[in-house]
């Protein structure tokens, strides 16, 4: 069976998002920030800093930085001008050590800008390699469903997520991957609660080398990529949920034309999703990230306090013949989607929805063995696959 993924070209989206683009075999050397200008200006001969600042719209200052930056990344290489005395020599050269220059858009891709002025009157180009299409995959739309679950929705200028499951963590970060996001260019911080130190009876040193060594293998953070720290809430007292020893780990990508292609994106994805493996494939980062799982309840909450949002999962769970309820907010609980017949556990399980949360998964599988009514070989079957799981 092949199955058909949902294409769509980015073109469509950036239209709504206000900025401009360039398509593929344009020429972006207007575009482009000083580094890149001056890697293709090099690219054609050897050139003094002079020379440089005479072919750029640059400042001699700006000039200099972004040499020095090139310089310090080994794509450029300095050639010393004759020196006359110990505090005079000409003009250094300059040749490019680097033959990763972009002289036009990919044909695969789309470049999207747009400027944005500066007190001082100046002004500073932000722009952005985009693919030419986006394939919605499952995990594409996992990671999706993910970020609704999860994902900042207050800051403006960046994209940010935090989870204490590396494989939620890993699902968005190759997301990001898609987009070729780097992972030098996100920012790690593991947050912890202020309980753990008591609890634990460990110094809070101590539990924050051993959540980096931790996140930094499992989600292969770069050895050179700094790992901040910090603790929340009280510092003492019970917890009254399982003690998240290792923290969650928040990521932040700063971009705020990645953060407009991103919401837009999700707004054009969950339009279009209309049949079973869609459906399955964005609930599974959905209710990875937000549904809460007891043990012993017979119930599945999914809280949220967007009516639309709720109505949408509500609307997806039909699509896979999964019955809910949407119950109103209360003093303890916000508004929520909630699922308490054994007949959708069982689709549920059957389905893989928590794919991505192993302990959420237990919790299902338990919650099923609590019913009596439930014939012998599903008892078996499951009770297998909750040791393949322990």
């Amino acid at each position: 069976m092949v199955l058909k993924y949902m294409i769509i070209h980015t073109h469509n989206i950036v239209k709504n998002l206000g900025v401009k683009y360039l398509k593929g075999g344009e020429d972006i050397n207007n575009i482009v920030k000083g580094e890149e200008k001056i890697k293709f200006i090099l690219s054609k001969e050897k050139m003094t800093t002079n020379d440089i600042y005479k072919e750029t719209n640059l400042t001699s200052r700006a000039v200099r930085r972004c040499l020095l930056k090139l310089e310090k990344k080994r794509e450029v290489k300095r050639i010393k001008g004759r020196e006359i005395n110990k505090k005079v020599r000409y003009c250094d050269s300059w040749i490019l050590n680097s033959k990763n220059v972009i002289k036009k858009v990919p044909w695969n891709k789309i470049l999207v800008y747009y400027k944005k002025e500066h007190y001082n009157k100046g002004y500073r180009q932000h722009y952005m390699f985009f693919p030419k299409k986006i394939i919605l995959n499952e995990k594409f739309l996992s990671a999706l469903g993910f970020f609704d679950a999860e994902g900042s929705k207050t800051k403006p200028k960046s994209t940010e997520v935090v989870n204490s499951k590396p494989s939620l963590i890993k699902l968005f970060i190759n997301f990001l991957d898609y987009f070729e996001i780097k992972r030098e260019n996100l920012s790690y911080k593991i947050i912890f609660n202020n309980k753990l130190p008591y609890l634990l009876k460990m110094p809070k040193k101590q539990i924050s080398d051993d959540a980096k060594i931790l996140w930094r293998r499992q989600v292969k953070i770069p050895t050179n990529k700094e790992i901040k720290t910090s603790y929340v809430g009280e510092s003492t007292g019970k917890s009254r949920e399982n003690i998240i020893k290792y923290g969650s780990l928040d990521i932040n990508y700063n971009s705020v034309l990645f953060r407009k292609l991103l919401f837009e994106l999700i707004k054009i994805a969950k339009d279009r999703i209309i049949n079973e493996n869609d459906s399955l494939a964005y609930l599974r980062g959905y209710f990875c990230g937000e549904a809460y799982v007891g043990k012993k309840d017979r119930q599945i909450q999914v809280g949220n306090d967007e009516r639309n949002q709720l109505d949408f999962s509500k609307e997806l769970l039909e699509i896979i013949n999964v019955d809910s309820s949407i119950y109103g907010e209360t003093s303890t609980s916000p508004p929520r989607i909630v699922i308490q017949r054994l007949r959708s556990f069982i689709i549920l399980e059957d389905k893989d929805i928590f794919r991505f949360h192993p302990d959420k998964r237990k919790n299902l599988i338990k919650k099923i063995l609590n019913y009596k009514s439930i014939d012998n070989s599903l008892r078996k079957k499951l009770v297998r696959k909750l040791k393949k799981l322990k």
